[in-house]
């Protein structure tokens, strides 16, 4: 027979009520402790945002243009010495084999030279902001001679070395490549202007940062204003998608903001004291017409005088200064729950004490919790209590739900791990901690590139610490905690212990929790490489189609033009007419019907147009003969049709002569 169970409810009822208004007394103090506590330290909470966030942020933002402004004028700089390298090559290499060719056959040393010049010369085409030039070691020039002065200044100033020499003349910064050709004891040259290239550069940034927006409600923006010491006009602004009227006028010094604060030149006297400036001042909020307070960062670029700078307003401030208030409330919460754990906790303990007679089977219940997850279950047979009773039947059930789900975590762990750390993308996920974000976890390709043979090791310390060759990463992770974005972008990562010199890396860094974010790099080294080493071989190719001596053009199947040398517009005589299809070429109909069945006989491969030649009309009324050879080809994996077009009228008109006599 079952033993009768007895109600510890009713036994405790009493109780109860009076620990239940207990509590609700602490608790009720506990709130209004930190409630007042809490609107104490809000103060403090806008100056640690304003401090530590803030002008770091504004810092890195302006720090990220500047870094971007070097690296797009070194891979111009590293476009521009391939170009001068290979053009002075190609010379050097047709001098050699026709110097070799005709000293064979018998030709005097003057004759041979008279011969390089000649060739040279068709060789050498005038380009805008380019020069070619050949000359000795006596200053004689051989080649171009309405460049002596800027010959006389490499001979005197550079002691004529081979190679690269970095020069002004007229006012123009010059880059030269020198090549010494020993047969004919000739220096071969060639020149660019690197004053125009550098300004085309300054206008691609200009239009980049015109268009650039960042930031709570995309309120952020960089303004650039362009700085002269000696000039009436100290500061012309060049950049400012707030203000698009002030562009290109000068900005007074003496203007205040409507308090009264001179802050241009405030931020003139920092940058000639220190090079950068942090100052705060009212101005106009984008896309109002309202006026808020706003602390800016701005930094010098030395080559350009180019002041670079970038704001919050303090009405944004506030709103971020909301979220962490928000945090900090969620935080309290936790506190105040933790106290009311503590108080349910000593009421269980006063109740232990009066229900001395169900100690026993809570006793075991406890052991029970203390020993898992070695135990299997709690014995119930011989329990009196009817509540003991269903506690512990529900924590075996829980217990073995908690197992099972133990098990699964656990593969699920394994599963992670395996996947993880075999992928060929670098993964480095990091964890807030107060006020420092630590290592969480890494995988075999972060061990790899950064030489840590045991992840064990690093995990928990600093991300500063551990990354501090690459200190990008650490300030992202920041960014990412602080604003809640997702950052994509390419990195370029330099002296990494295994991975090489210079990788490049198309990173995504994002929050997986709360307090948690993963940083994710795939290596695309081979593919920017790649990249860039067809942009050359395609200019290669354009530069020389455009210097031979015959026209050139692409079309596609529906005849239209993707392409033509300037050949094409001396022999028509375009000037500014629009040709959009290869029809357009020719203004007599009877010829656009023969250059229309030309074309389809081509493209259907039914005949071979190798030489065929037509009397056209040029659109400077001349009457042209031209012979026409054309073939089928793939551009980009799109069938084309290239045609070479050669004008042959001096050459027909003599023949017909001569046919005629």
């Amino acid at each position: 027979m079952a033993k009768k169970k007895i109600n510890a409810l009713r036994f405790g009822f009493f109780i109860t009520l009076l620990y239940i208004l207990m509590t609700s007394i602490i608790i009720s103090g506990i709130g209004i402790f930190f409630t007042v506590e809490d609107s104490r330290t809000d103060s403090e909470y806008i100056q640690q945002l304003y401090a530590k966030n803030v002008i770091g942020v504004l810092k890195d933002k302006v720090d990220g243009i500047i870094n971007y402004i070097d690296m797009e004028r070194t891979l111009e700089k590293e476009k521009l010495s391939e170009r001068l390298r290979d053009r002075v090559n190609r010379v050097y290499d047709v001098f050699y084999e026709m110097y070799l060719k005709e000293k064979g056959r018998g030709l005097t040393k003057n004759q041979i030279k008279k011969d390089l010049l000649d060739i040279a010369d068709v060789f050498y085409r005038k380009k805008k902001g380019e020069c070619f030039l050949i000359f000795n070691k006596n200053g004689t020039i051989l080649l171009n001679k309405d460049r002596k002065g800027l010959i006389k200044k490499v001979i005197n100033n550079h002691k004529l070395r081979r190679g690269f020499i970095f020069t002004s003349y007229k006012g123009h910064k010059k880059m030269i490549y020198v090549k010494f050709f020993p047969l004919t004891n000739w220096y071969i040259s060639c020149c660019i202007d690197l004053t125009n290239r550098e300004q085309r550069i300054k206008n691609e940034i200009i239009e980049y940062l015109n268009n650039y927006r960042y930031g709570y409600k995309k309120h952020g923006y960089i303004f650039v204003v362009l700085f002269s010491k000696n000039s009436r006009c100290k500061l012309k602004e060049l950049v400012n998608p707030n203000k698009i009227e002030e562009v290109g006028k000068c900005l007074p010094l003496n203007k205040p903001d409507i308090k009264g604060f001179y802050f241009r030149k405030r931020y003139v006297e920092d940058i000639l004291s220190k090079g950068f400036s942090v100052v705060s001042y009212y101005y106009k909020i984008p896309g109002t017409y309202t006026v808020g307070k706003k602390v800016s960062y701005i930094a010098l670029y030395k080559p350009w005088n180019w002041l670079i700078g970038t704001g919050y307003y303090l009405k944004d401030i506030g709103a971020q200064f909301y979220k962490e208030k928000m945090s900090k409330i969620w935080k309290t919460g936790e506190r105040v729950l933790m106290a009311v754990f503590l108080i349910l906790m000593s009421s269980a303990a006063i109740f232990l004490f009066f229900f001395k007679r169900i100690n026993t089977e809570f006793e075991k219940i406890i052991e029970f919790l203390e020993r898992f997850p070695d135990t299997k279950y709690i014995d119930t047979s011989n329990f009196r209590f009817s509540e003991s009773t269903f506690i512990a039947r529900k924590i075996n059930n829980l217990a073995l739900n908690v197992k099972e789900l133990s098990k699964k975590q656990q593969d699920m762990i394994a599963r992670y791990t395996s996947v993880t750390n075999f992928m060929r993308s670098c993964i480095i996920i990091a964890e807030k901690v107060e006020d420092r974000i630590i290592v969480k976890d890494i995988n075999r390709c972060v061990q790899r590139c950064m030489g840590i043979e045991d992840k064990n090791k690093v995990i928990g310390l600093d991300i500063n610490e551990i990354f501090e060759r690459v200190p990008f990463i650490a300030r992202k992770f920041e960014e990412v905690f602080v604003h809640h974005i997702v950052i994509e972008s390419i990195d370029i990562i330099k002296n990494l212990k295994n991975c090489g010199y210079q990788r490049y890396f198309q990173t995504e860094l994002f929050k997986i929790s709360e307090n948690e974010a993963v940083y994710i790099a795939d290596d695309i080294t081979d593919s920017v490489l790649l990249y860039y080493r067809s942009r050359i071989e395609k200019e290669r190719l354009s530069s020389l189609i455009e210097d031979i001596d015959v026209g050139v053009v692409v079309v596609n199947y529906d005849m239209k033009i993707m392409f033509y040398n300037s050949k094409i517009k001396d022999i028509f005589g375009l000037k500014s007419e629009n040709v959009n299809y290869l029809a357009d070429l020719f203004l007599d109909r009877e010829t656009k019907a023969e250059i229309k069945s030309y074309f389809e006989g081509v493209v259907l491969k039914e005949i071979k147009c190798d030489g065929c030649v037509i009397e056209i009309e040029t659109f400077n009324n001349n009457k042209k003969w031209i012979e026409i050879t054309a073939t089928t080809d793939n551009v980009n994996n799109e069938p084309v049709v290239i045609i070479s077009i050669k004008d042959i009228t001096y050459k027909y008109l003599k023949e017909k002569e001569i046919e005629y006599i």
